[in-house]
């Protein structure tokens, strides 16, 4: 329209075009003028009054509508830069592409502000150290053990029940559902028969044979299309050139996505897709879906600083798929504020470069080097005298508990998250090693393996007691003996350190103890670590014994060419009950020997690819695909890597090797299935077998590597013998390929001088009279907290760790460390490396006045647990009127009140976990 003063006005707009209705038009600008040229529109007396076109005004007025810009009048002029950013360019495992508007007030269109925006954002870009494996929780975590049970209990049961009704998938005229025109269409041009269902097994009527590995309990869960996609997914995986097994190698499947639409698998390795609301990714690799704890991880949101309270794993995830990232967004508001500074220094004539600014710290000069005056033994004269032999302790306790060990360790599937089956049966293959219960042979599918019973003697041991009895049996801390720094080059300055125990973990075949040096007193780097294993040497081994591991992380840390992929042991300690010699240390020699050796094939049978059901299309389409270039594997090897092998459909059931003494002989397929890597499993029979298997290479950056090995399982890696290069079983049916160059493993022994010690603890552990707490929690008049145990002993160096984050002045006799505020994370770190191994260690002595898993009965008296600070009230409930609507009145809460409920409510029962104990710590 046009004003009295002859002004243009914008009325009716199009919701497209960002234009405010009522903005007054200034005028325009030709194309490919300055921008600041703006030419003035004003209305001719002739023009009629009232409403016109945007047509008729660029008649009127000559403005060529494709080229030429309409400028309005505004109080402000503002600039923008779009700029696409991603996630996993920020250091984070995750593919997740979002634009991001910078706006900016200026009044010159031309402001060039943008440009020095985004070149802070592409300074800012971090490589991606760690793939989404790392970002994954243990399966001992209490989040996933609680959402097993979860699984296991009558609401889990009843969805069950609910889904076994479901019709048939494949029968369109039965279940009329619309997504399995996608799924044949799927299997058809991939090459996958119709009916191939290789990993659920999923049938009518709730029948499901589901791959070893997998959750029997999430399968239930899932209906028939979720089932299906998953099979689809995994034969196509190992349909590719470069076979990959999706139950040993790292995938993440979106089954909330039509088949056709979700990738099955991502174009950077080791990344995982877009975290989305409702998304359900699975992790085929671990048998389970992705938690709503780790999708938080992946946006870079710590969950432990979060104030959470009961919402579901649905909630969960929703949260996450909505969240932003947290360093891009930090990122970009650091961009935005650093921009104009650094226009104003490149407009002054300084030639800044970005690539001078960083955090710098004291040891930087070092080069990421590990330093023996940051270890906490540093300048402690060590005691010889005092100091026991880690090795004399092992051996006193394999032959006590090393049977144990094995009985309670897990072996099922349904045992990795803490549980213990109520079946007393438990089966073995006798091929690869797989433990099943008998209760859950039924659901898995164990028809390819040799299961045989596991003779035990009585009574299956209780997991929980026996972690009481080896917290017990080990010391709680251990250092490098003398000559360690000169035998391993990677060990430099590890004598100053001390290894606290850290985790104990029940694992398959056998317990694992894990110790830990850190830099500063807990509160820098991990600089390395020794294993020691309890059970079951290797899978299969009769003989149980323990077995020590010592890894150094120096290749890894260091900021100067660092080590990128598996960091292996430097040292190795095996002992074994039956064996009555000295145990000595064996370390890993540097250089390898190489041998050329004759594999030769013969009695061909079906191959993996064959038994998944894929058949002559896949082939074909592959062989016609040409790839690009660009996503060629930059990887050198005899085979193709873009097609088939000429007699892929067969691979050797009997191989024959010849060329060198040490894994000379015949060796024979194996019918296991899914429980190693590509089904593929060959076995030497002697008086000691030797098995040949794939390594798998689990994010996929690499070729799987065929292994020779004293053990049937990829997992033993410190029990290979030798590495095939280059090779592939069809290579064993081709007499060109019969010639294979094999890399031998070798281990030195040294010295039984060479030891590791177990210092005298300073720390020592004081608890009150055996009935004096719970009578003090039971009276409850006390206005301090009650006193549980006291740690005394500690070394200047511990407390200034501890106590770096705390408020306090100096003033006080007491200082408090915080838990669950600020920096609860890092001081609960800190308590956990440098306090609990002593701690947890004196409890499981039961040197407690008070035992943490035993019930206690207070008298109704002292009130505990109906105070306002235990148990917070509700929020009151209030009514208020409601004007113009049927509904008259409604209820509401005050939001402040319901915000510090929740707050109160959900953390105070974590904080009031963690200090239910004072340490009262004096140097």
């Amino acid at each position: 329209s046009i004003n009295e003063s002859g002004r243009y006005i914008a009325e009716e707009i199009p919701r497209q075009v960002g234009i405010r209705a009522g903005s007054v038009i200034q005028g325009y600008v030709k194309g490919g003028h300055d921008a600041n040229d703006v030419i003035p529109l004003s209305s001719s007396k002739k023009s009629k009054k009232g409403f016109i076109t945007l047509g008729q005004l660029a008649k009127e007025h000559n403005i060529n509508l494709n080229n030429d810009t309409l400028v309005m009048e505004k109080k402000a002029r503002y600039c923008t830069r779009l700029v696409k950013l991603d996630t996993k360019n920020y250091g984070l495992p995750q593919t997740r592409n979002r634009k991001y508007l910078f706006i900016w007030r200026s009044d010159d269109p031309n402001d060039d502000l943008g440009d020095y925006f985004q070149e802070i954002m592409k300074h800012l870009e971090t490589p991606l150290l760690y793939s989404m494996d790392a970002f994954l929780l243990p399966p001992t975590h209490d989040r996933i053990r609680c959402f097993r049970e979860a699984l296991r209990s009558g609401p889990g049961l009843m969805v069950a029940r609910e889904r076994s009704k479901e019709l048939d998938f494949f029968d369109w005229e039965l279940s009329q559902v619309k997504d399995l025109p996608l799924h044949l269409v799927f299997r058809e041009k991939n090459g996958v028969a119709e009916r191939s269902r290789y990993l659920t097994g999923w049938d009518t009527r709730g029948r499901k044979l589901v791959a070893p590995g997998f959750w029997t309990e999430l399968v239930d869960m899932w209906n028939h299309r979720r089932c299906d996609m998953i099979d689809c997914f995994g034969a196509a995986a190992i349909r590719d050139a470069i076979s990959r097994d999706p139950l040993h190698h790292s995938f993440t499947w979106d089954i909330s996505q039509n088949v056709t639409r979700a990738p099955f698998r991502s174009a950077t390795v080791g990344v995982s897709g877009c975290v989305t609301p409702g998304g359900e990714l699975v992790l085929p690799h671990k048998g389970r879906t992705a938690m709503g704890y780790e999708k938080l991880l992946l946006q870079g949101i710590p969950f432990s600083r979060l104030l959470l309270g009961p919402e579901s794993e649905v909630q969960l995830s929703d949260l996450a798929g909505n969240a932003m990232s947290v360093p891009v967004v930090c990122a970009t508001l650091l961009a935005a504020i650093c921009a104009p500074q650094l226009r104003r220094e490149r407009e002054n004539g300084k030639s800044l470069s970005l690539t001078k600014f960083a955090l710098h710290q004291k040891y930087d000069g070092a080069n990421g080097a590990v330093l023996a005056e940051r270890g906490d033994l540093y300048d402690i004269e060590r005691d010889t005298t005092s100091a026991a032999s880690l090795e004399a302790m092992l051996a006193d306790i394999a032959s006590d508990l090393a049977s144990d060990a094995f009985y309670s360790s897990v072996l099922c599937t349904c045992e990795s998250s803490g549980r213990t089956t109520n079946n007393p049966t438990l089966l073995e293959c006798q091929g690869c090693g797989m433990c099943v219960c008998h209760e859950c042979s039924g659901r898995l599918r164990t028809s390819s393996h040799d299961l045989k019973e596991i003779d035990m003697e009585g009574d299956r041991p209780d997991p929980h007691i026996f972690e009481r009895k080896l917290r017990c049996a080990v010391p709680s801390m251990l250092r490098l003996g003398e000559g360690w720094e000169d035998k391993i080059d990677d060990a430099k300055g590890l004598e100053a350190y001390s290894f606290q125990l850290q985790q104990v973990d029940r694992n398959k075949g056998h317990w694992c103890l894990t110790y830990g040096a850190w830099e500063d007193h807990g509160s820098a780097r991990q600089v390395a670590e020794i294993r020691i294993t309890i059970g079951r040497i290797g899978t299969l081994d009769r003989n149980v014994g323990i077995a020590a591991y010592i890894r150094c992380y120096a290749p890894a840390i260091r900021t100067k060419d660092p080590l990128r992929g598996t960091l292996l042991d430097s040292a190795r300690l095996f002992i074994k009950i039956t064996n009555k010699k000295t145990p000595t240390w064996e370390l890993r020699e540097g250089s390898t020997t190489t041998s050329n050796l004759q594999v030769v094939g013969s009695d061909p049978g079906p191959s993996q690819r064959v038994l998944v059901g894929l058949n002559d299309e896949a082939y074909k389409s592959l062989k016609a695909h040409k790839p690009m270039k660009a996503f060629i594997p930059k990887i050198k090897s005899r085979n193709n890597l873009t097609a088939y092998h000429s007699k892929w459909k067969t691979w050797p059931g009997t191989i024959v090797i010849s060329g060198d003494s040490r894994v000379d002989g015949t060796y024979q397929r194996l019918s296991c299935e899914h429980t190693i890597a590509h089904s593929a499993l060959w076995r030497r029979d002697s008086t000691s077998p030797m098995y040949i298997y794939f390594r798998p290479d689990v994010v996929r950056s690499g070729l799987d590597t065929a292994v020779i090995s004293s053990t049937p399982c990829y997992r033993d890696r410190n029990q290979e013998i030798c590495e095939l290069e280059d090779w592939i079983p069809e290579n064993a049916l081709t007499d060109a390929t019969h010639k294979t160059n094999a890399k031998f493993l070798t281990w030195e022994s040294v010295s039984p001088s060479l030891q590791v010690e177990i210092p005298v603890p300073k720390m020592t552990m004081a608890s009150s009279e055996p009935s004096s707490f719970h009578e003090t929690v039971s009276v409850g008049d006390s206005d301090a907290s009650p006193i549980l145990c006291e740690m005394n002993g500690l070394s200047d160096g511990i407390m200034q760790s501890l106590l770096q984050y705390t408020s306090e002045d100096g003033t006080s006799d007491i200082a408090e460390i915080d838990l669950v505020g600020r920096h609860g994370t890092a001081n609960s770190k800190r308590l956990s490396i440098l306090a609990a191994p002593s701690l947890l260690k004196y409890a499981a002595e039961r040197k407690l006045s008070l035992e943490l898993s035993k019930w206690y009965r207070l008298p109704s008296s002292s009130g505990f647990g109906r105070c306002a600070v235990n148990v917070p009230p509700r929020p009151i409930e209030k009514w208020r009127k409601l004007e113009g609507r049927k509904v008259k009145v409604e209820r509401w809460y005050d939001a402040q009140e319901s915000k510090e409920y929740y707050q109160v409510s959900c953390v105070y029962g974590l904080a009031h976990a963690i200090s239910l104990y004072k340490l009262i710590m004096s140097p």
